[in-house]
């Protein structure tokens, strides 16, 4: 009987973890939780075009002085491991990072597969950072739309489980305020490429649009434009300190539309990169804002 005693115990400690685990994955998340989740995954797509246009930056370097290449190599790095790290916490939970695991299979299914596209774009990076070829950057960076896609369909789920499992509407808010920053970085990226005489410039006032037409439904209420074109209508956002911090980036934008609108020169492009990181700060602290008081309320 005692050789047979180990077996059962193990048994036992496997049907207990079992047990726990479907335990946890049946319980509700808060709010908060949700609101979390839903910021950071929205961040993932900001950084695909971060790393797209820091790699583009590497390759206009070349010829333009101005630019810092070891700085921009700095941010590469950081903004590649840091979307590595998210994307395994949104899927396995971080500490760090206050994200609780993915919810659901089809989250995870998700995110999986964000990830096989991931480790098929990391390499590039990777690449990048070891050597100084620069021919093959814009196509490179061109390979993050995809990247960006699937981040974004992996948003649109969680956002619809938060509303389903809270049914709470703040996660509309947080994704289409968070989508402010991707937008940023995507337009400095479009600057890059119309620089590089990859691309005209419809793409980057595509970009535009949405960015300002958004911004202006977070400040008074109204409709906006999701994605696959169609509309939707969003709530003002009436905590008075998120609105003002809102304005701050409203008041950033008309500088940096100025800048998108004029001829992109060697000259501009140092000042739309300086921008687009000051611009970028500014919504990330207006995002975080609007996170927190959505909680509260």
């Amino acid at each position: 009987m005692r050789t047979k005693l180990p077996s059962i115990a193990v048994f036992s400690l496997l049907l207990f973890f079992g047990q726990l685990s479907i335990l946890q994955s049946a319980e509700n998340y808060s709010v908060k939780d949700w609101n979390t989740i839903i910021n950071l995954s929205g961040k993932q797509r900001m950084l695909t075009q971060k790393m797209s246009k820091e790699l583009l930056l590497i390759a206009a370097s070349s010829e333009i002085r101005q630019l810092n290449t070891q700085d921009i190599y700095g941010d590469l790095l950081e903004s590649s491991e840091l979307f590595e790290q998210t994307l395994i916490g949104l899927r396995d939970g971080d500490d760090e990072l206050g994200l609780r695991p993915a919810k659901s299979d089809a989250i995870k299914a998700k995110i999986d597969k964000t990830m096989a596209m991931w480790k098929q774009f990391k390499p590039n990076i990777d690449l990048v950072l070891t050597t100084t070829d620069t021919k093959n950057y814009i196509e490179v960076a061109s390979q993050s739309l995809p990247l960006l896609s699937e981040m974004n369909n992996t948003v649109q789920l969680i956002e619809k489980d938060a509303i389903s499992e809270s049914g709470q509407i703040d996660g509309i808010i947080i994704n289409y305020a968070g989508r402010e920053r991707m937008l940023i970085q995507k337009m400095a990226k479009e600057a890059l490429l119309v620089y590089l005489k990859s691309e005209n410039r419809n793409a980057l006032f595509r970009s535009m649009w949405m960015f300002e037409e958004t911004l202006m439904a977070l400040i008074n209420g109204g409709k906006i434009t999701k994605d696959n074109n169609e509309r939707i209508t969003i709530p003002k956002i009436k905590d008075p300190i998120s609105l003002a911090q809102l304005n701050k980036v409203y008041q950033s934008w008309s500088g940096y539309k100025t800048l998108l609108n004029n001829p992109i020169t060697k000259k501009s492009i140092v000042q739309i990169s300086g921008w687009s990181t000051r611009l970028l700060a500014k919504m990330n602290t207006a995002v975080k804002m609007i996170e927190r008081n959505r909680v509260r309320n």
